[in-house]
């Protein structure tokens, strides 16, 4: 929301600042939730452990919950540029672009989510969100570029999609 905010804000008081403000949000979040993603793979197998594997909750029970993580953990920096940038497309887009970008990643999710369930196993399923987060956000990306120009889509890049790849 804080995203949304600044946006539609700047956009109609100087529309010409809101690249360099989207590409400043943009690296704020991407700097806060790379170290967090990183720190969520390494160590929810002991949390796992610690929490949660006593009574019924077995070690094949943390063995299943921690390959759910470890699909999930995969994609935490995409889903995290997912939200921010699906509020910039709110924000400066048309509708008819954030219904398009919608409609493809519940496509895209369904087939995945599907195909690597009965390929993988839980962790098929979190690993095709993830996946599926990394594609939306090139969905978005390119989306956003006809509305912030070249300038924004190359400070994105390093801002966005290095995180992205590395969580």
């Amino acid at each position: 929301p804080i995203v949304l905010g600044a946006l539609v804000t700047e956009h109609v008081q100087e529309a010409s600042a809101v690249p360099r403000k989207a590409a400043a949000q943009f690296r704020a979040v991407m700097s806060v939730v790379l170290p967090l993603s990183l720190a969520f793979a390494a160590f929810s197998p002991l949390v796992i452990r610690l929490l949660f594997e006593y009574g019924k909750f077995d070690a094949e029970s943390s063995d299943l919950t921690n390959a759910a993580l470890d699909g999930f953990a995969i994609g935490v920096g995409a889903v995290a540029a997912t939200l921010v940038l699906f509020r910039m497309l709110q924000a400066l887009a048309d509708l008819r672009a954030v219904v398009h970008v919608s409609l493809a990643a519940a496509g895209l999710n369904i087939v995945l989510s599907i195909g690597g369930g009965v390929a993988l196993g839980v962790f098929g399923v979190t690993l095709a969100t993830s996946l599926v987060a990394l594609v939306v956000v090139v969905l978005q990306i390119q989306r956003l570029r006809f509305h912030l120009g070249t300038e924004w889509l190359a400070s994105v890049k390093v801002a966005v999609l290095v995180p992205t790849v590395l969580s």
